[in-house]
C-alpha cells in the first residue's frame, strides 16, 4: 500500500517487511519476544550512491561526524545541504499523510542515501510505529482487529509525523549545524518552513505542523505510564521562524 501510494516519488525507497513472529505470553508482553524480517537495499543502490542509517549521520567518523563528511564533499554550504534534506523528508511524508498514513520517519527508521555528499534518495524502514487515520484511508487496508496502528483522530496521526519527522529527524541536522558550523538556529528552521510550505498535501496538517505549539513525546512518562504515546505540547519553532 505504501508503494501504491508514494507511486512518482522516485527518490524514495522502501523496505518491506516480508514475515514476523511473535511468542504469546501470559502477560500480554508478547512485543518483547517477536521478530520482523525485513528486505534492505542490497542491488537497489546506484554506482557511487551511499546510504547512511540515518542515526548514524552523527557518530564519530575520523576527526569528525559521518555528516561532517558528507557536508565536506557537498558543493554549498550547510543551509542549502539542509534545504535539500528537508527537500527530500518532507514531501513525501506530508503526501502520505494527506492520503491517512502518519509515517514514523525518526532518524532510526530512515536510511537517505548521498551521491558526492548531495542528499540522493532516502528509504523508510520499521512501519510498527506508524499511525494510519482511518476516515482518511477510505478502506484501503483492513487492519488486525484491537490494532493500535489505526485511529479515527487525524491529530493522533499528525502528532506521529511531526514529531518524528521535525523534532526527532530534521531537529537533531538543526541542532548539530548550530552547534559545529555556527548556523543562526532561526535562519535553519527558516528553511525547513519554506520547504514544508512547498509541499503539496492537506492545509490542516500543515497548520497542525506550523501551529505555536506541537506535540513532543514524553518518552519516560510514556514507558511509566505503560499506556502507549504520550505526548506534551512544546514552543514549535516552524512557528513564525
Amino acid at each position: 500500500m505504501l508503494d501504491r501510494l508514494l507511486a512518482g516519488y522516485d527518490r524514495v525507497l522502501t523496505l518491506p517487511e516480508v514475515a514476523g513472529a511473535a511468542v504469546a505470553t501470559p502477560d500480554g508482553r508478547s512485543r518483547d519476544l517477536s521478530v520482523i524480517v525485513r528486505d534492505g537495499l542490497s542491488g537497489r543502490l546506484d554506482a557511487g550512491e551511499v546510504a547512511v542509517p540515518g542515526s548514524a549521520l552523527f557518530a564519530r567518523a575520523g576527526t569528525g561526524t559521518v555528516l561532517d563528511q558528507l557536508l565536506g564533499a557537498y558543493p554549498a554550504g550547510p543551509l542549502d545541504f539542509l534545504t535539500d534534506y528537508a527537500r527530500l523528508l518532507l514531501p513525501p511524508l506530508l503526501h502520505l499523510a494527506r492520503a491517512g498514513v502518519g509515517l514514523e520517519a525518526h532518524l532510526q527508521n530512515s536510511l537517505p542515501t548521498f551521491v558526492g555528499g548531495v542528499p540522493h534518495r532516502i528509504a523508510f524502514r520499521d512501519f510498527a510505529g506508524l499511525r494510519l487515520h482511518l476516515p482518511r484511508l477510505r478502506g484501503r487496508l483492513r487492519l488486525w482487529p484491537g490494532s493500535a496502528t489505526g485511529t479515527g483522530d487525524v491529530d493522533v496521526m499528525r502528532a506521529k509525523l511531526g514529531y518524528t519527522a521535525l523534532q526527532a529527524h530534521l531537529g537533531e541536522l538543526v541542532r548539530h549545524l548550530v552547534d559545529a558550523y555556527r548556523v543562526v538556529e532561526s535562519d535553519a528552521w527558516r528553511q525547513v518552513r519554506v520547504v514544508l510550505d512547498g509541499c503539496p498535501g492537506d492545509p490542516g496538517d500543515h497548520a497542525f505542523l506550523t501551529a505555536p505549539r506541537i506535540p513532543h513525546k514524553a518518552l519516560v512518562r510514556m514507558r511509566l505510564a505503560g499506556t502507549g504515546d504520550v505526548y506534551v505540547p512544546v514552543h514549535n519553532p516552524l512557528h513564525d521562524p
